[in-house]
């Protein structure tokens, strides 16, 4: 109760009064955990889920125990230990993220992108009917804006860019930067070749559009 930010009385000693705290995501998973030591399917329970904090946040627990069972073998209680692991899945998520995105624009790397796009293929040799397509974009003489306004507004104007590519296609659709200036744009789920054609086009318009104004 106290890790929860729980008064004595703020949690009954019935269960649904845990249970019902628990992320909605997760409590099939942790009551079928839970059943399958019940029933005598596992020697031990152990479960990973979120729980309810009374400042409205869910914190990662992960709970560890065993049942007290009578003399015929039914379980009458859970005896086990309940340590809160919301720093080291943070961490856990954290380098997970890093590994998968761009450091500079929080887009996709190609790690993500590859592993996208094999999906896309696996769902379209499946389905004859299933488009998409891959938008390969660089932009010409960007060497020349490092080398004479520097990295830090080279950095700035590739952030930029990012943002409006984004903004150019659905939110479903991936962009992706592979390095330097080098972007790539996955489309999925279109409707014919045309949709393809006039993103392309969208996204030509943009830039052409306006200037980008980096720090004057």
């Amino acid at each position: 109760k106290e890790m929860l930010g729980c008064s004595e009385e703020r949690i009954g000693s019935h269960a649904e009064d845990w249970f019902h705290r628990i992320h909605p995501n997760d409590r099939a998973r942790f009551e079928a955990e839970l059943a399958a030591h019940l029933d005598g399917s596992s020697r031990s329970f152990q479960s990973e889920y979120r729980i309810l904090h009374e400042d409205g946040r869910y914190r990662w627990v992960l709970t560890r125990g065993q049942a007290v069972r009578d003399e015929n073998g039914k379980p009458v209680r859970m005896a086990g230990s309940q340590t809160d692991i919301t720093q080291r899945k943070q961490t856990e998520e954290q380098a997970l993220y890093d590994a998968t995105h761009d450091a500079l624009t929080g887009l996709p790397n190609r790690t993500l992108l590859s592993d996208r796009l094999g999906k896309t293929l696996a769902r379209a040799k499946k389905d004859a009917g299933y488009l998409f397509a891959v938008l390969f974009l660089d932009f010409d003489r960007f060497k020349n804006v490092n080398d004479s306004l520097g990295h830090s507004l080279g950095d700035l104007l590739l952030k930029e860019i990012a943002r409006r590519i984004e903004a150019c296609v659905h939110p479903t659709d991936t962009v992706a930067r592979l390095g330097g200036d080098e972007f790539v744009v996955l489309l999925e789920d279109l409707a014919d070749a045309a949709d393809a054609t006039g993103i392309a086009e969208r996204l030509q318009k943009e830039f052409k559009k306006a200037p980008f104004e980096l720090h004057g």
